[in-house]
């Protein structure tokens, strides 16, 4: 509550700002990740310097938790897309929306791609990332959940690479009343360039998807070792 309201009072000074993301991300991330006793590893992060222009990037989605996780590693001028609802969240809604993230009426197919065609003129306008967890919904500790296609719509309709991100397991673990903290890898892979057979939306999202579910399993055994 307290990061949420001081963040909203920083984003009035610009909103709407793509960059604002970054500062309120690293802020969320030092206030709430020891609540839910978590230790974030950030692997290959610096990957994110390598692509000075648009991109999108993807990411598993787990939890709640996802979006403080995401928060220590999120990238300068990138903003990422969410559920209109969120906006009416106490306190991080107001935050969320007036920092700059677009936020998209899933229910309503024509207002979604309208909202997608915009993020894709601010992509080119903005020069800026956009971040979309294309599972769609938490899968709350059950495993990868099959991708929807909106991310890759964009990044054949735009051309930009995506960035692919990938959390580890974690949901299981989260313990508000530990005082121990549990280790989550997250590990940046190397960009997909958008040419070829990728240049078509389900093989796109069939890779990716290939990529995210071998890049969990990866990051899982990560953990297990940081636990020995």
């Amino acid at each position: 509550m307290l990061v949420s309201t001081l963040g909203f009072f920083g984003c009035l000074l610009r909103p709407f700002n793509p960059d604002n993301t970054y500062y309120l991300g690293r802020a969320l991330a030092f206030g709430v990740l020891p609540i839910g006793g978590l230790k974030p590893f950030f692997i290959d992060s610096d990957k994110f310097d390598n692509i000075e222009g648009p991109a999108v990037i993807i990411s598993n989605h787990q939890d709640n938790f996802d979006l403080f996780i995401i928060g220590g590693i999120v990238p300068h001028n990138t903003v990422s897309m969410g559920k209109k609802i969120i906006r009416l969240f106490p306190f991080f809604g107001q935050a969320y929306w007036l920092s700059g993230q677009i936020l998209i009426d899933r229910k309503r197919k024509k207002k979604a791609m309208g909202t997608m065609n915009q993020a894709a003129k601010q992509m080119k306008n903005k020069g800026m990332k956009v971040w979309i967890m294309p599972e769609g919904t938490r899968s709350r500790g059950k495993g990868l959940l099959p991708f929807k296609k909106g991310a890759f719509h964009l990044a054949v309709q735009t051309g930009f690479p995506i960035i692919p991100v990938v959390i580890s397991s974690y949901a299981q673990q989260l313990n508000m009343n530990s005082l121990s903290y549990n280790p989550v890898v997250v590990k940046v892979y190397d960009p997909i360039k958008i040419e070829g057979e990728l240049n078509e939306v389900n093989a796109l999202k069939d890779h990716c998807e290939k990529v995210v579910r071998e890049g969990l399993a990866e990051v899982d055994k990560m953990v297990l070792e940081k636990r020995k």
